[in-house]
């Protein structure tokens, strides 16, 4: 039984290689609700670097268009964006 213990054990050290951290963390500043609309502001913070936001998306929204936003290793960086529905938001939290 222990040796096929030591091959489980190898297999599964060998099938995940490189950290398994986050490079960056997004903090939810403030999401407002207007009609349809939820402005978000949000801070990301770069743990890794350097990395460009191109878009932001959630299912069954559409985002509005935006600059690539560029996030240095320690650095936070604001974003503002908003968020269109088809109709009120589901599940909206206030």
């Amino acid at each position: 039984m222990t040796p096929l213990l030591i091959l489980i054990l190898t297999g599964r050290l060998n099938a995940h290689d490189g950290p398994h951290t986050p490079d960056m963390l997004a903090h939810v500043i403030s999401a407002v609700q207007s009609g349809n609309e939820v402005a978000v502001t949000l801070e990301l913070t770069g743990l890794g670097g350097p990395l460009v936001l191109v878009a932001v998306s959630t299912p069954g929204a559409t985002a509005a268009p935006m600059a690539p936003v560029y996030v240095n290793f320690a650095e936070d960086v604001r974003v503002d964006t908003r968020l269109t529905f088809p109709r009120r938001p589901p599940a909206f939290l206030r």
